[in-house]
């Protein structure tokens, strides 16, 4: 039948009257602008004056994180430009580093913050495993003899408990020098890595005190767990 069969559905101009309305019978609705008052543009401008205000604190917090990660140290008179600069995350701590892909040689520059005047702070490799035990690390504190920046193994007798002491390690460490300002600890290094070796388990960490040569144990606060990571330096 002739009322089954579907008919095409037509758009017809509204007419002015319709246009000129807030809205109509078909929906359609349009918006007026309304005079503002003296007061209310105050509040805008106040409102447009707090955006400026957050996005220039915005911008400023972000140029602050950036320059945060140095990558440019002056060791011992000689000026050294790292390629990277990464912000490690636990502990404020930093690490730059430059990778010479021809000879497998790794330049590193580790930052962090010991605990107390007589603490340590430490950055190391694992060569098998992800986490401390196992690891190689270099660890710089103060002594009666100055600044020392020296290689430990972290066993798992050392993690038991039993002293930490100075000892062969599984990083073959070219060149290593530290620089201790008061609390500011920085390690530099030259690594010999091995062939294709530029992912890298990393350990970091930092304790209050060094009692002969022999860093103590550190805190068990959330932000000294976490002192490990992957990275891959090329």
């Amino acid at each position: 039948p002739p009322d089954s069969i579907p008919r095409a559905h037509t758009h017809q101009a509204l007419p002015p009257s319709l246009l000129s309305s807030s809205s109509s019978s078909c929906g359609w609705l349009i918006l007026q602008r309304h005079p503002t008052s003296p007061a209310d543009g105050a509040a805008m401008d106040c409102l447009k004056s707090l955006i400026v205000i957050l996005l220039a604190f915005m911008l400023l917090h972000s140029v602050q994180g950036q320059t945060s990660c140095p990558r440019t140290f002056n060791i011992f008179g000689e000026q050294r430009v790292y390629s990277v600069c990464q912000n490690l995350g636990a502990q404020a701590a930093t690490l730059a580093w430059t990778y010479f892909p021809g000879n497998q040689r790794l330049q590193i520059a580790f930052s962090g913050t010991a605990p107390s005047l007589r603490g340590w702070v430490g950055w190391g490799l694992n060569p098998t495993d992800w986490g401390m035990v196992g690891s190689s690390v270099l660890v710089a504190f103060q002594a009666s003899n100055g600044s020392n920046v020296l290689p430990y193994k972290l066993t798992a007798a050392a993690e038991g408990g039993d002293r930490l002491v100075c000892s062969p390690v599984d990083l073959e460490i070219l060149e290593k020098s530290v620089d201790i300002s008061g609390t500011q600890m920085r390690i530099f290094a030259t690594l010999q890595l091995k062939p294709g070796q530029t992912s890298l388990n990393m350990v970091w960490n930092r304790g209050a005190e060094v009692v002969n040569f022999s860093p103590q144990p550190h805190s068990l606060l959330p932000q000294d767990l976490r002192g490990f990571n992957t990275i891959d330096v090329w």
